[in-house]
């Protein structure tokens, strides 16, 4: 219900029937002043967000716990008890998303803290060092990161340096001989033999070389960006799921 001043005039704005009481009896819309003051959407917009009452509750159990059940009520026209579904949705994942990219943010020199090579030591060398060595190896590590205290373990250090170098790998900018798309045409107009599939990759290789320099960490950090975002549409499928199955 609006809080703004009911209108003298008994005819509905909207439809123009006349009004018996607050609401018109045809197309439901209140029959209130259209002026509204700023001070008023501001209010109304805060009201909205901090107003919770026993409707959100009650829907959000249901949601979790009878999947479908508020589409089926809201089909059958029993809307007063609970509420729409739609800005439900809209809000939880606006409040969500807001939170969230808040305060998570992904730092690539903080995540990933070594990749094939470790203080320019290859993997291979650290699986063959003696104890003495490797000891004096993992101290000199620890003592610029107190974070690598598991690395005594050198069996539990080497299976961390594998999955790490696997990540690295998995967000390699693969290297190309062509340093620009024009240079790759014309390559291809003179006889270099690329299906559509190939000339789609080798153009991606260019753009993220161009764009990234052969910067790794700058790769994998745009990549994560990207899944962060793309995980609002899952969050929108998976909420429709919850909706209607």
């Amino acid at each position: 219900m609006s809080h703004l001043k009911e209108r003298k005039e008994k005819n509905c704005l909207n439809c123009n029937a006349q009004v018996q009481g607050k609401y018109c009896h045809i197309c439901g819309q209140e029959n209130i002043e259209p002026k509204e003051s700023a001070w008023h959407l501001v209010s109304h917009f805060f009201q909205d967000i901090t107003h919770f009452d026993g409707k959100f509750f009650s829907s959000l159990k249901l949601l979790i716990f009878k999947p479908g059940f508020l589409s089926r009520e809201y089909m059958m026209g029993r809307r007063a008890s609970y509420l729409n579904p739609i800005r439900f949705y809209v809000f939880t994942s606006a409040l969500f998303f807001l939170i969230f990219f808040s305060l998570y943010h992904f730092d690539p020199a903080e995540n990933l803290k070594t990749t094939g090579d470790v203080n320019k030591v290859p993997i291979s060398e650290i699986r063959t060092m003696d104890s003495v060595r490797y000891r004096a190896f993992v101290d000199k590590i620890i003592a610029s990161d107190s974070s690598f205290q598991f690395a005594y373990d050198r069996q539990q250090y080497l299976k961390y340096l594998d999955s790490i170098a696997l990540a690295a790998a998995t967000f390699r900018i693969t290297p190309s001989k062509f340093k620009s798309k024009k240079e790759y045409d014309s390559a291809l107009a003179h006889g270099k033999d690329h299906n559509w599939i190939e000339r789609a990759m080798v153009y991606k290789q260019i753009d993220n070389n161009e764009k990234y320099k052969g910067d790794k960490k700058a790769v994998m950090t745009a990549f994560i960006n990207i899944l962060l975002h793309l995980f609002r549409k899952y969050f929108l499928l998976h909420y429709h799921f919850l909706l209607y199955c």
